[in-house]
């Protein structure tokens, strides 16, 4: 597998996406620093020096992506004895705060995982108005963390799960944060509220309302205080 590793950078999927003809697959981009990192819908990915960053590009066939990246995530946490979970669709959350994110593209066939996650960093790293509602591997572990080597373990966690989706569902449903909890949810440009029930096998959310079970393939969550 080659590795490209870069100081500082815009972003690490914009770059994947802008060179793409000229990578040789599979690659893994990573940044010590992203100064437009990319989260999801388009919302910037605040990624000061101390994080993981990285883009994993390559060439497969796996229709329970959304569902195999954040899990793979999860299980190289866990194995470091850090108890991750997963907020659907793909962020991930320690002792209720948001440790990291997940942004997945596809190119000309080719996927773009943009993995961030908070390592080596405290909250006074970000912006005022994130610190609440975020955390750290320093700052709840005490230790400092091999980003590298956490990086690598996570890209053979996905490529290991791709070719074990038939435990994807289950998994992904026992690490899955907030079932039973009622959100905010935004979809379609409409906003309604109901309980987190789970996520079918396809990786659509299932949200009971007073009047309905609906099964969503893309929204925005808040958690209801």
């Amino acid at each position: 597998m080659n590795i490209i590793h870069f100081k500082k950078i815009k972003s690490t999927n914009l770059y994947a996406r802008e060179n793409l003809e000229k990578l040789n697959l599979p690659v893994i981009i990573f940044a010590e620093t992203q100064t437009g990192g990319m989260g999801r819908m388009g919302r910037l990915f605040h990624s000061p020096e101390g994080g993981l960053y990285m883009t994993y590009v390559d060439r497969f066939e796996a229709p329970l992506i959304s569902m195999i990246v954040p899990l793979g995530i999860t299980e190289a946490l866990i194995k470091r004895g850090v108890e991750a979970g997963i907020l659907w669709p793909n962020d991930i959350i320690l002792n209720g705060k948001k440790l990291g994110g997940v942004l997945i593209e596809k190119v000309e066939g080719v996927y773009l995982i943009g993995v961030g996650i908070n390592c080596n960093t405290t909250r006074e790293d970000f912006p005022v108005d994130l610190r609440e509602r975020i955390t750290t591997l320093k700052e709840e572990t005490g230790r400092k963390w091999n980003i590298t080597e956490l990086g690598i373990e996570i890209i053979e966690n996905i490529l290991l799960f791709i070719h074990r989706q038939e435990y994807i569902h289950s998994l992904y449903t026992e690490r899955m944060y907030g079932i039973g909890k009622e959100y905010r949810v935004e979809t379609g440009g409409k906003l309604i509220k109901g309980v987190i029930k789970g996520v079918t096998k396809e990786g659509h959310l299932i949200l009971e309302t007073p009047e309905e079970t609906l099964t969503l393939p893309s929204a925005t969550l808040w958690r209801v205080a």
